[in-house]
Parts: structure tokens; C-alpha cells; sequence
């Protein structure tokens, strides 16, 4: 399934709407620990679709990452 089919099942019928884009490149900015290491974080870029489940009595969360190398985002379990 494509985002733009999962953008058109959860957005498309009123089910739920995209509620956070969020992207992260700090590829220049290390995080260091107390024993001298320096950590690089990959880029990273998450969407979240937040729904009700069909009897609405809670609320469900779908999660993509975007894989870079294959240039599409996969859901997460």
C-alpha cells in the first residue's frame, strides 16, 4: 500500500487526519557521552496518522518512517 493510498483510506472518508510530519538531519551535530564517544544520527523522516478504530472508542495511531534508501516510507509496527 502507498501513502497516498493510506493518506486516502485514513483522510479521504473522515477516519483520521495526518497529525505530525517531522523530519531530522543533524548530521553535523554529534551528541557526546561521559566516555568520550561522539554519536552522528542518521537523517530521519517519521509521519504519524492519527484515527479512531470503527467503533470509536479509541484512538489509533499509524506510524511510517521513510526509508532512504528505497525512497519510500514504511509503516512500523
Amino acid at each position: 500500500m502507498t501513502i497516498a493510498d493510506v493518506d486516502r483510506i485514513l483522510s479521504g472518508k473522515g477516519l483520521g487526519v495526518l497529525t505530525l510530519h517531522h523530519t531530522e538531519y543533524y548530521s553535523t551535530i554529534g551528541e557526546a557521552y561521559a566516555e568520550g564517544t561522539v554519536v552522528y544520527r542518521e537523517k530521519q523522516a517519521t509521519l504519524l496518522y492519527s484515527y479512531r478504530n470503527p467503533t470509536g472508542d479509541e484512538l489509533m495511531i499509524v506510524t511510517f518512517k521513510y526509508d532512504f534508501d528505497q525512497k519510500r516510507y514504511i509503516a512500523q509496527k
